[in-house]
């Protein structure tokens, strides 16, 4: 039997002010002001009022890694997010770099409903690690 966890801290609040602006171009109207640093920062380090930057989410996702490595070793687990938890836990995962992340993000972003796989390989890394086998696979 398969126990389910919830943990809320996980979740990322990465847009918080902008989903009540629906999208990030209306919010950016109606708030110049953001727009501005937006520009100034740029994607990886802007962060939306009461959200995170990648940054963060990048931090959230490290300590994601560190609960499942700990506490769940040899278990299946299943994450659901959306793109920028995915990205966040790539980035986490496969260390990419800033420049790797932006490239990964700008050529090949998550799809909706997408899904990524990652699988323990002992043999990996000194003590094993997950290893990327599937990414941004969609149902034909």
């Amino acid at each position: 039997m398969s126990e389910l966890i919830k943990k809320s801290a996980w979740l990322n609040g990465a847009s918080a002010s902008v989903n009540y602006n629906t999208h990030w171009r209306l919010f950016h109207v109606f708030h110049p002001e953001q727009k501005e640093l937006y520009e100034k920062d740029g994607y990886y380090d802007y962060r939306y009022p009461q959200g995170d930057n990648m940054r963060d989410v990048n931090l959230r996702m490290k300590s994601l890694l560190d609960t499942i490595t700990r506490e769940f070793h040899g278990k299946k687990v299943l994450g659901i997010g959306h793109g920028v938890t995915i990205m966040g836990f790539r980035t986490a995962e496969e260390r990419l770099t800033e420049e790797q992340f932006m490239e990964l993000d700008h050529k090949n972003p998550p799809k909706n409903c997408s899904i990524t796989i990652y699988r323990g390989d002992p043999k990996q890394g000194k003590n094993g690690r997950l290893v990327l086998e599937r990414y941004n696979e969609t149902a034909p």
